[in-house]
C-alpha cells in the first residue's frame, strides 16, 4: 500500500516537471498574443520547439539537485523561493549560454526573460500549494 506522502511526492514532481510548459505558454501569450508561438518575421517555431525540449530538460535537473520537487524538503524552507529561484537561475544561464554557443537560433530574448519570470512564480505557487493541501 502507498502511503500518502508518495502520492504527494509524485504529484509534486509531475507537477514540477511540467511547469516550463505552462511557463512556455503563457509567457508566449504576453510576448505574441497568442499561447501558440507564431510564424512573426523569419521566426520559425522549431527554434522554441528546440529551446522548450532544452529548457526542460535542464529544468528536471535542476529541479532534482535543488530539491524542489521533493515532499521532504516542502517543509524546509517557509515558501520555497530560495530553491526555486536558484533553480530558475541555472535554467536561465544555461539557456543564455545555449543562445550565445548556438547562433543558429532566432529567439527573442525577452521571451527567454518572460518564461522564467513565470516559471519562477510557477515554482513558488506550486510549493506552496502543495505545502498547503499536506498540512
Amino acid at each position: 500500500m502507498i502511503s500518502r506522502v508518495h502520492h504527494y511526492n509524485f504529484f509534486l514532481r509531475i507537477f514540477v516537471y511540467f511547469l516550463p510548459l505552462f511557463a512556455f505558454g503563457m509567457s508566449s501569450y504576453i510576448r505574441f498574443g497568442n499561447a501558440w508561438v507564431p510564424y512573426i518575421n523569419g521566426v520559425v517555431p522549431k527554434d522554441y520547439l528546440i529551446l522548450l525540449l532544452f529548457t526542460e530538460s535542464v529544468w528536471i535537473f535542476a529541479t532534482n539537485h535543488y530539491q524542489l520537487s521533493s515532499v521532504a524538503d516542502l517543509f524546509w524552507e517557509h515558501t520555497g523561493i530560495r530553491a526555486a529561484f536558484l533553480a530558475c537561475f541555472a535554467t536561465f544561464l544555461l539557456q543564455t549560454a545555449m543562445l550565445v554557443f548556438v547562433r543558429q537560433l532566432t529567439i527573442s530574448r525577452t521571451f527567454i526573460f518572460v518564461s522564467n519570470a513565470v516559471l519562477f512564480f510557477f515554482a513558488v505557487a506550486t510549493r506552496n500549494l502543495f505545502r498547503l493541501a499536506s498540512a
